[in-house]
């Protein structure tokens, strides 16, 4: 296809790519255009988050896709009941308007003036009344009646800031839209797109759901989700942001007391949960308790073999993989660990990150850091955190847009390499 294109557009640049894993800088784009696209995209809130994201303030989004509710009625008349094999992200005018509300734009849809020659040659019935049909005037017809959604999506000229201070940077919680966290989101991410594996019709729960992506994936295909967070204003915060479905619910509780029936899950995710917690068998218990047998708990929590003993004030253990395992087999019978690697691109990232941190650390020859009180070493440790994140992508800035979910594989090899571990526990 791309070959094509150039023939046709030689002066144009052309670049293979994911629609939701855009390897451009933030702010590279004034306009960006999709003519039905997005209605084959799995996973349509990415492909948004990173539009809005490679988007400069004030910048359009215009794009072209199929009506649900109009398309519906056309399937069952045509009897084509693989529609949604093809076409799994399909929006109603009220799900495209709500979509982009969730992702700060600000959506039009525009009046279709007449059918297309391709919305022409699907019409059933008699083909003689296709030259009618050309000339009749779609205008006035209301937006859920039209054959497609033709869309204008604004990005605000000023972002407003309506996240709780609790979902700001402190480089734990997993944020989209930093760009200090791009790297750490998609690390995240392709833990949970390897959950999507486990989630199919499945009744999940996504214990420390955080900002609330990964608990929106899962429910792509899950039967049910509720994503579990302690902070009560991170709970409201993804609920207004991804609560559309009623797939998909948010509560506040904690971890360690889980508030539901025994059996009510056959899923649990826990991702870069565990470290944080001060009683991790309480944790491991009350999982085992209300997954249905058979169920299974997925984590995953830092290789400190990989990521080293320094002091971070939001931990309280890091694992080994030997260390996990052990934990693990506490409550459980069946344990399996994997770990999650990482490409070229993500091992070069990570020295350049560690030789800045080491320059840091040189600063400071006694070693005081580590004797500092947890309540001034929190803010200096944010601070810090932030400072090295923002040197290492202005220094690689096309480096770090370049990665995507891919270079983070997943397998069971050499774990002790790994920068994360996954745990995988069965009922």
């Amino acid at each position: 296809a791309l070959a094509a294109l150039q023939e046709n557009a030689p002066d144009a640049e052309l670049v293979g790519v994911d629609a939701a894993s855009l390897p451009f800088r933030d702010g590279a784009f004034d306009v960006v255009i999709s003519s039905d696209v997005i209605e084959h995209l799995p996973h349509i809130e990415q492909h948004v988050t990173e539009v809005a994201r490679v988007l400069a303030p004030g910048g359009l989004y215009l794009l072209k896709t199929p009506n649900r509710v109009a398309a519906d009625v056309y399937y069952r008349l045509r009897g084509l009941h693989d529609a949604y094999f093809w076409h799994p992200s399909m929006l109603s005018p009220r799900e495209a308007r709500d979509l982009f509300a969730r992702h700060g734009f600000r959506a039009r849809i525009l009046p279709q003036p007449r059918l297309t020659n391709a919305q022409l040659a699907k019409l059933p019935g008699p083909r003689l009344l296709r030259p009618l049909a050309a000339r009749a005037p779609l205008a006035w017809l209301p937006a859920p009646l039209r054959p497609h959604l033709e869309i204008v999506a604004r990005k605000p000229v000023e972002q407003p800031d309506a996240t709780p201070k609790s979902l700001r940077f402190t480089g734990e919680r997993v944020l989209p839209g930093l760009p200090e966290m791009r790297v750490t989101y998609l690390q995240s991410l392709a833990a949970y797109e390897f959950a999507l594996g486990f989630a199919s019709g499945q009744r999940v729960l996504d214990c420390g759901c955080g900002e609330g992506y990964g608990s929106a994936l899962l429910a792509e295909t899950a039967a049910e989700v509720v994503g579990l967070d302690r902070d009560a204003r991170v709970v409201e915060f993804a609920a207004a942001k991804y609560a559309l479905s009623d797939r998909l619910r948010f509560i506040a509780s904690d971890a360690e007391r889980l508030p539901f029936d025994d059996g009510a899950f056959d899923l649990i995710t826990c991702f870069q949960v565990l470290e944080h917690l001060h009683d991790a068998r309480s944790f491991l218990r009350e999982a085992r308790r209300v997954l249905a047998p058979g169920g299974a708990l997925l984590l995953t929590t830092p290789n400190v073999l990989v990521a080293g003993e320094r002091p971070n004030p939001h931990h309280v253990h890091d694992y080994r993989p030997d260390e996990l395992q052990a934990l693990l087999h506490t409550v459980f019978d069946a344990v399996e660990i994997r770990g999650v690697f990482g490409s070229e691109r993500v091992n070069q990232y990570r020295a350049n990150n560690d030789r800045i941190v080491q320059r840091l650390l040189r600063l400071d020859p006694l070693g005081l850091h580590r004797r500092v009180p947890k309540r001034l070493l929190e803010p200096l440790h944010i601070g810090l955190t932030r400072l090295v994140r923002r040197r290492l992508n202005a220094g690689s800035d096309s480096a770090v847009t370049a990665i995507t979910t891919a270079d983070f594989p997943i397998h069971s090899e050499s774990v002790n390499a790994a920068i994360d571990l996954i745990g995988i526990a069965r009922r």
